[in-house]
């Protein structure tokens, strides 16, 4: 009878281990704590077309605003949407309702956010309602250029302090693009009168999205629309009128003092061609009596854009625009009518902009 007795601790013994093998897994101390906002600024500078400024640098001022959206994987719901988070003082953002943390077994959360500038709320957003998770911007820059940025990041309850800071690192969803011009050397004085693009992406679906195998945020196109006809750039209006518009020498250029917001884009498609179309006029025609001039216009071949070298090569072209990107092309009127087209490209920041201090 006491060997039976033993025997039956033993096996209770036993099973105990067993149970505790396949309990829950144990829930992060912060479950529940609030989600609170910290941030750094991002500044603004560098005109663009629309007399706003392209973002550089990696802070935040006072007073700027970021729309996050999230995702809760076990709940399947959306925890934000749009949520309107801003910044109060140096180290403090705020947004109300607080929201708090729920974490479960196998869980996580994906966390997106853009900023807009200098759009502001006249910008929203679209939050995928699901799995695999989501966020579209609608951009069309024949419409409104702004300079759209985006961020996002994924917290797994198997990291190792999955309710930590949750930092944004924010990346530039556009391209920025500059023409500059110079009058070659010898030849007359010309005068730029207009300059345009065609063949060109103007309107997409900025969507935002995390790259499970990478394990990063990502972006990509979608709804895109391709137009053939002459867009962006500029048309002065009668710059021949001023003799001080006319380019005379080959060091003192033409610079129209704005970048266009275009959207990434394939240089080299399998349709269509993108290019750069340029008008000017030199001042060879006077009236004899009054000596006013009469310029001739003239208008250049399409330049398709693959085709234009990286300055300083003749063999390097760039034949995509890339996200985050600053693009600036140099156009040389040449002294027999013709033009010679480089770029220069550089990134847009060297450090990527953030939000260092972002609890969520």
């Amino acid at each position: 009878m006491h060997k039976l007795f033993r025997h039956i601790v033993f096996a209770f013994a036993a099973a105990t281990l067993a149970l505790a093998g396949c309990s829950k897994q144990a829930l992060p101390g912060q479950d529940g704590a609030e989600i609170d906002f910290s941030a750094s600024a991002v500044r603004l500078e560098t005109a663009t077309k629309s007399g706003a400024s392209l973002v550089e640098g990696t802070q935040f001022d006072v007073d700027d605003e970021i729309q996050v959206s999230a995702w809760h994987h076990r709940k399947t719901e959306l925890v934000f949407v749009n949520e309107t988070v801003k910044k109060t003082a140096a180290d403090a953002w705020s947004y109300s309702p607080k929201k708090k943390w729920r974490w479960e077994d196998s869980d996580y959360y994906d966390f997106f956010a853009f900023y807009a500038a200098p759009a502001g709320p006249g910008v929203t957003a679209t939050p995928a309602n699901g799995e695999p998770f989501s966020l579209s911007v609608d951009y069309d820059a024949t419409e409104l250029q702004y300079d759209l940025m985006m961020a996002g990041t994924r917290h797994k309850i198997s990291d190792s302090n999955p309710s930590r800071v949750v930092d944004l690192n924010f990346q530039h969803m556009l391209s920025a693009v500059k023409v500059i011009f110079y009058k070659y050397i010898g030849g007359e004085a010309v005068v730029i009168t207009s300059y345009h693009f065609m063949d060109l992406v103007v309107s997409a679906d900025v969507q935002g999205f995390w790259d499970d195998g990478y394990k990063r945020f990502d972006s990509r196109l979608t709804n895109t629309l391709r137009l053939d006809t002459e867009l962006f750039g500029e048309d002065r209006i009668s710059p021949w009128g001023d003799p001080d518009n006319y380019l005379r020498d080959s060091t003192t250029p033409y610079d129209p003092g704005f970048f266009d917001l275009l959207l990434p884009q394939d240089l080299d498609p399998d349709s269509g061609a993108p290019s750069l179309v340029v008008r000017y006029m030199d001042e060879t025609d006077k009236d004899p009596d009054d000596g006013i001039f009469l310029p001739s216009e003239y208008t250049s071949e399409r330049i398709p854009l693959k085709n234009i070298p990286v300055k300083g090569t003749t063999d390097q072209f760039i034949t995509r625009w890339e996200p985050g990107h600053k693009y600036i092309y140099e156009v040389h009127i040449l002294f027999n009518g013709g033009v010679l087209v480089n770029v220069v490209s550089t990134e847009w920041d060297e450090v990527p902009a953030q939000t260092p201090g972002l609890m969520i």
